[in-house]
């Protein structure tokens, strides 16, 4: 089981810092600024945080349609609440 969370945790992290290299990249080409510190500290945080779902026990045989939810569940929660403001508390 440990081994299971260290693989987890390690994928999260590896998919975040993916796609923060992908933001700054692509930033500016779009004219946008560049993501701060604790951007990345965030996303890498949240990466190997969602990445644990995998570790629960279902779906173990298909594990493409287990990426697809999580990455969905992550995907809402992050529309839906990490980036609006009133979900934060001050």
């Amino acid at each position: 089981m440990l081994r299971n969370i260290t693989i987890a945790l390690g994928a999260g992290f590896i998919g975040s810092i993916a796609n923060v290299l992908a933001i700054y990249l692509i930033n500016p080409l779009q004219g946008l600024p560049q993501p701060d510190h604790i951007f990345t500290y965030k996303q890498v945080f949240w990466g190997g945080l969602w990445a644990l779902f995998y570790c629960l026990p279902f779906l173990k045989q298909r594990w493409f349609i287990k990426g697809i939810a999580v990455g969905f569940i992550a995907s809402l929660c992050t529309f839906f609440c990490l980036s609006n403001d009133s979900c934060h508390a001050n």
